[in-house]
């Protein structure tokens, strides 16, 4: 993976053509005469090279597409019609969306309202008329400036439109685009306006929500914004991968309570996600998290042992065969910056750090457990009924309690340990990536996710949960908790 991305790289910053890989066909005789008679390390070698060179070639046969020419005039007001193929995203002054105007090419079109006037309702699968100003979309010519031109390239958006007023929107009918997501679509919309009734009396409660369940954070204050921006915890109103964790988790947990066989378990917990996914709007991390917990699930029906940066690689590979060009996308390299990190450095430093205290807090009562559990772990055990002892003589409680209390101590700050050294390097690996896009670095990153990563993981869960079946209880719990979050 390592060696095709870095292929893929080497291409993206000295672009050549595909006819220049074909010399690249010279090593196939010396890959067959190294597997025929060469040395472990040589045969690596010559694997890895040929890595490199087809992830180069990869993208150069996937360039970056060209905007389609035009006949109109850039700012000039032209009459475009074409299908809505994504969520309309209502902000306080506009409503946003993408309009297909052929099979490959995309506007992205903002109508501002008027002053006594209200923009039709507009949805997913809805044909339209718009009269719009349209130009091409233009990067800022600041040195280390977003390339927000390749960004919308990418997603075969060539225009911006702008119009203003509803007299500059006609509705044509609908039923275009496809029916499976706009199925997910209606569904998004019904649960958004669900939230609204349930949260009608307090209007921050209901824009946290649809940030943190469904990603709709537009409706969001600008300042509360930036106040997450600053602190490093913008993944929380964005839908990432540790919604689609959260959520099943959750899934698995309470199926594990119900008679379904272990495959009918799996199988649906991986439906939830996938559900999930194309109702927050299909964005790379969720989906990414969508594919790894089916493989996960899968591999796991195979009574195959998972192991994270195996896993991550297949995943990406994936997602890089289907589109090269994704490796430039500032989100796919966070998410799987994020998610390398994790695999490849936090989690072995946890294994080697925290996670022999955790295992020798477990069952501290039972002596007959050491045995079976590394010298180190036991030692440590034994370290740990000697506090509980030392408790027991200086505050008489009895001994069976003061090993739970001591147990329960170590357990939590062996997991608190756990998670901040998670977040840190995270959040130290991210940082040069997080400069070079977005000019800063959250400092109180490590802090703020420590207290927002569980909220998160109890505020989604309980938001479907009570937007499915409501309940006074759980109404009072999320207006709580959203408003401590803000």
């Amino acid at each position: 993976m390592l060696a095709t991305v870095a292929g893929i790289a080497a291409e993206a910053l000295l672009p050549g053509s595909t006819e220049s890989y074909w010399p690249a066909l010279l090593l196939v005789p010396l890959l067959l005469a190294v597997q025929w008679k060469g040395t472990q390390r040589c045969r690596q070698i010559v694997l890895l090279a040929v890595c490199f060179l087809v992830g180069g070639w990869w993208l150069s046969r996937h360039p970056l597409p060209e905007p389609p020419e035009v006949n109109v005039a850039p700012a000039e007001r032209a009459l475009v019609e074409g299908c809505i193929v994504s969520a309309p995203r209502l902000e306080p002054e506009r409503v946003r969306f993408v309009l297909a105007v052929s099979e490959a090419e995309k506007m992205q079109v903002s109508v501002y309202s008027r002053q006594g006037e209200a923009i039709p309702a507009l949805s997913y699968g809805m044909r339209m008329q718009v009269l719009a100003r349209v130009r091409p979309p233009r990067n800022f010519r600041n040195p280390g400036a977003f390339d927000y031109e390749g960004y919308l390239y990418r997603q075969r958006i060539f225009w911006l439109g702008s119009a203003s007023g509803s007299k500059s929107v006609k509705v044509l009918g609908e039923g275009c685009g496809r029916p499976l997501i706009g199925a997910f679509h209606g569904l998004r919309g019904q649960l958004l306006n669900r939230l609204e009734e349930l949260f009608s009396g307090d209007a921050f409660t209901r824009q946290y929500l649809a940030a943190n369940l469904f990603g709709e954070d537009a409706g969001l204050p600008e300042e509360v914004r930036e106040d997450f921006r600053r602190a490093g915890v913008y993944h929380t109103l964005v839908i990432s991968g540790q919604h689609v964790a959260i959520l099943a988790t959750t899934a698995f947990f309470l199926l594990q309570l119900t008679p379904m066989p272990r495959w009918g378990r799996y199988l649906l917990v991986a439906l939830i996600c996938w559900a999930y996914t194309l109702i927050s709007g299909y964005e790379v991390p969720a989906v990414r998290a969508a594919v790894a917990v089916s493989l996960y699930l899968a591999g796991s029906l195979a009574y195959r042992r998972a192991r994270q940066l195996n896993l991550l690689s297949a995943i990406a590979l994936l997602f890089l065969g289907w589109d090269p060009s994704l490796l430039l996308d500032a989100g796919f390299q966070l998410s799987f910056g994020a998610v390398l990190l994790i695999a490849g450095i936090a989690a072995p430093l946890q294994q080697r750090v925290f996670a022999p205290w955790i295992a020798a807090a477990k069952r501290l009562h039972d002596t007959a457990m050491d045995l079976r559990l590394p010298m180190m772990v036991a030692a440590i055990r034994v370290e740990l009924r000697l506090a509980a002892r030392t408790l027991w003589l200086a505050t008489g409680i009895p001994e069976h309690y003061a090993q739970h209390v001591v147990s329960a101590c170590v357990w939590t700050m062996a997991s608190m340990g756990s998670l901040v050294m998670i977040s840190v390097v995270v959040q130290a690996g991210l940082s040069p990536l997080l400069i070079e896009l977005f000019h800063r670095t959250p400092l109180m990153g490590p802090l703020a996710n420590l207290v927002m990563g569980p909220l998160l993981a109890v505020l989604l869960p309980a938001g479907f949960v009570h937007t499915a079946l409501p309940c006074a209880p759980l109404g009072w719990l999320l207006e709580t908790l959203s408003h401590c979050a803000r």
